[in-house]
């Protein structure tokens, strides 16, 4: 077990636009496949920008012919990045989270048939929270197991308390109901209500008075016209009026509401609709689902979100979450709830789970398009590793943080085979404001277990730069600090870790990246300390890159080159390069004044 360096060849449609042959070189998985081999490592990540892709001529052919070569491979599925479609595993919308699940399944096993030693996905390429609200989306939703969400809603243990917490909360109604409601807040529009329907009653206007409201009424007035002896000529006097009419509100109205807000709910998700953001009522109603089950994922994940941000502040978790007047991690909490980034990450990893936990499904089978992704992993013994998404900040994804993506591997590998893990990106972290090492050090005993590939280059926050890491440098020196972070934490010790250096453009994208990566594997691997590396690590060692045998070899090479354009007499004097001197008109004297020179 150990680190196994690879090299990610470029992708086709960005290398089109600076040089069409270079872009022939990476024409498919062969040809992308078999551009490693200049690159002197024996591993490529291979990086599929469309799943057509796969329908390459002979594909299966030649790359066993790679395989032959002693070339492995993993393979970076479609992201948006690369101009494909963003896998949005974790998408509560119906048709995507249907094409999503389909696509992966055919990328995972044709991939499996290749041979490839992973398939890797960004962890989220959905629209963020925020994002969410500037979005015009379909109200077909579903669960995480891709039911509709009214099924859900029937069928789950826990729904009816999940629904009569949903149409009491003002940020689920003012989406779902936004078109029926004028005011989304379940307890005030009890009150708008009851002021509407008592100046009704008491003007005797009654045009919208539910009958049950006036007959209860009614029966009221009559007893209280008994009670008090008044004559059939008699009136009510008002103020007794008054009182039976606001004791008839308060016991009717509420739950007259509920009843109209529960049926709005219903019709949310049941009539194709379109609205801003309505994944954001899947999200809401998922997470208060998870919160009263006790998920597991749930309970972790925001736990660890909240320790997140409290050691990012120097605060104890006590301190933050009295500094942000969070009361408890609760979805009855609206400070909690505002914090999204606390609790929104819980949801999209059970959506990412459920696509590979489908043998859970209580209606397993029914749709025939949704099937276990789990099976083919264990068919192929390949590993589903899902990296952290490239987003200009963290709100703008929903699975950001690898602390977040560590207990979603954790749960999904519960047979402990190794078909899940995690792909991290230090780049990608720092351009979503994520802070590695406060992430590195938050990481469980075994965190480490779980990192099956690096994607490794300038640790820039300003990305995507893919810039080469130069031999000898402070970038180098980061990077390793890092990753021997992760050693800490068991990476690489009983399974390989890919440590892939990501190429960006120019004539030379990859310059000294390998040299750089070979020494700090080399260090790791001697469990060598940060502050303890010694010359040899930065390149300048007389065993290494500047070693005495290195020189003597390169003075070799470039021995005769004082030489060039100066040899013009005979050969049977001068030797065998003579000749080439006396047919570009040099005289024998030039020669023999210029022959050590």
């Amino acid at each position: 077990m150990g680190y196994i360096i690879g090299s990610d060849p470029g992708a086709f449609h960005i290398a089109r636009q600076a040089s069409p042959e270079q872009a022939m070189q990476l024409a498919g998985l062969y040809r992308k496949a078999m551009s490693v081999i200049r690159h002197g490592v024996n591993f490529v990540q291979l990086p599929l920008e469309s799943i057509s892709e796969f329908q390459e001529p002979d594909l299966e052919e030649n790359m066993k012919k790679v395989r032959e070569m002693g070339i492995s491979y993993g393979i970076h599925g479609e992201t948006h990045a690369l101009g494909g479609e963003a896998m949005q595993l974790d998408s509560a919308l119906q048709d995507t989270y249907i094409r999503v699940h389909q696509k992966v399944e055919v990328m995972l096993r044709e991939s499996g048939k290749l041979q490839s030693k992973y398939v890797l996905l960004h962890s989220s390429e959905s629209p963020g929270f925020l994002h969410l609200g500037m979005q015009l989306q379909p109200t077909m939703l579903v669960d995480f197991w891709g039911r509709p969400l009214s099924k859900f809603l029937e069928k789950e243990r826990n729904s009816e308390e999940v629904v009569n917490w949903a149409i009491r909360r003002p940020e689920v109604m003012s989406i779902a109901g936004h078109r029926y409601l004028r005011n989304p807040n379940f307890y005030r529009y009890v009150e708008d209500v009851k002021n509407e329907y008592r100046n009704e009653i008491l003007t005797k206007e009654r045009p919208d008075v539910p009958a049950e409201i006036l007959s209860e009424v009614g029966n009221k007035v009559q007893e209280a016209r008994k009670r008090l002896g008044l004559g059939q000529n008699e009136s009510l006097p008002l103020e007794e009026f008054e009182k039976i009419v606001n004791e008839v509100l308060n016991s009717k109205v509420p739950s007259i509401v509920e009843k109209n807000f529960k049926s709005i709910l219903k019709s949310f998700f049941e009539v194709a609709d379109l609205t801003y953001g309505s994944e954001r009522v899947a999200y809401f109603i998922i997470a208060r689902w998870m919160e009263i089950t006790k998920d597991p994922l749930w309970e972790k994940i925001t736990n660890t979100s909240v320790e997140y941000y409290a050691k990012l502040a120097g605060k104890s978790k006590e301190e933050w979450l009295k500094e942000n007047r969070i009361e408890k991690l609760s979805m009855d909490d609206p400070e909690f709830i505002a914090r999204h980034t606390l609790w929104f990450p819980a949801v999209s990893a059970k959506y990412i789970w459920g696509h590979f936990s489908q043998d859970k499904n209580p209606d397993k089978g029914s749709d025939p398009r949704i099937r276990d992704l789990k099976e083919i992993l264990k068919k192929y013994n390949m590993p589903f590793v899902i990296e952290s998404p490239m987003v200009s900040e963290e709100e703008a994804s929903r699975l950001p943080n690898p602390l977040q993506m560590y207990h979603l591997v954790k749960i999904l590998d519960e047979d402990g085979k190794g078909l899940f893990g995690i792909a991290l990106d230090i780049e990608h972290m720092l351009m979503a404001n994520i802070n590695p090492e406060v992430v590195f050090n938050l990481f469980p005993p075994d965190g480490g277990k779980y990192v099956l590939v690096i994607h490794s280059g300038w640790p820039s926050p300003l990305g995507p730069a893919h810039i080469p890491i130069p031999l000898g440098s402070e970038q180098q020196q980061y990077l390793y600090k890092m990753y021997y972070l992760l050693r800490k934490k068991g990476m690489g010790i009983e399974r390989d870790t890919y440590i892939i250096f990501e190429r960006g453009g120019g004539e030379d994208p990859y310059k000294q990246s390998f040299l750089a990566l070979r020494n700090i594997v080399e260090f790791l691997k001697k469990d060598v300390p940060p502050d303890q590396l010694p010359p040899e690590f930065y390149g300048i060692s007389t065993e290494q890159i500047l070693s005495i045998e290195r020189q003597r070899v390169a003075i070799k090479e470039h021995a005769l080159e004082p030489l060039r354009g100066l040899i013009t007499v005979p050969e049977e004097e001068h030797g065998v390069l003579g000749r080439a001197a006396i047919e570009k008109g040099k005289r024998p004297e030039e020669w023999a004044k210029e022959r050590y020179r």
